[in-house]
């Protein structure tokens, strides 16, 4: 749906602090698993922060640290001013396999993953970013020689607010988003009194 954008998209490149463009908060994208088809990233701008984890089906330390990532989005699902995302490279179809770790329903559903009472799958959002040479969202973000995991904080403001090439624990991604949601101003975040807000 977006590899003809690829090639304007591929000169564009954002570090800690640049604003996503206008034309990269309108690319729509397709969700392989979870409650929504599609997700546009400017449909939270002024009102949402973002969390992506980028992770990649081919490399096992991202697999590995699913709970986590899990954990993360189970953290902060309930908030409406927090959006949690994984954004999977190197989706393989595999005829006949519904639970393969290389499909998008396979990673939701991994066994080092989470799953709730009736052991359905417990996942973010998963944004089907494609394959070489037309990832989108992989190639807006530069890395310093560590290709995965990446985990990328986007303010309300649609701005980059950190980049951290490393696993993370859920925790660690709580204290940022909630230094994101901090720094939102009270008529978005809904918080009208100071003293009872934090």
């Amino acid at each position: 749906m977006y590899s003809m954008l690829f090639v304007t998209m591929a000169l564009s490149t954002y570090n800690v602090g640049d604003k996503i463009s206008q034309e990269h908060l309108d690319v729509t994208f397709d969700i392989c698993f979870g409650d929504d088809e599609t997700v546009s990233f400017g449909e939270y701008e002024n009102n949402s922060v973002i969390y992506i984890n980028m992770s990649a089906t081919w490399w096992i330390p991202c697999y590995q640290n699913l709970l986590e990532g899990d954990q993360a989005y189970l953290n902060w699902k309930d908030n409406s001013r927090v959006k949690v995302f994984t954004v999977l490279d190197a989706i393989y179809p595999t005829p006949g396999c519904t639970d393969c770790a290389f499909n998008c329903s396979g990673w939701a559903s991994a066994p080092s993953g989470s799953v709730d009472a009736n052991n359905n799958p417990i996942s973010p959002p998963i944004i089907d970013d494609g394959r070489e040479p037309d990832k989108v969202i992989w190639n807006w973000f530069p890395d310093t020689g560590i290709e995965y995991p990446r985990n990328i904080f986007i303010n309300h403001e649609m701005e980059v607010y950190y980049i951290i090439e490393d696993d993370m624990t859920a925790l660690e991604v709580g204290v940022i988003i909630q230094l994101m949601l901090d720094d939102m101003p009270d008529v978005i975040s809904g918080c009208t009194d100071a003293l009872a807000c934090n």
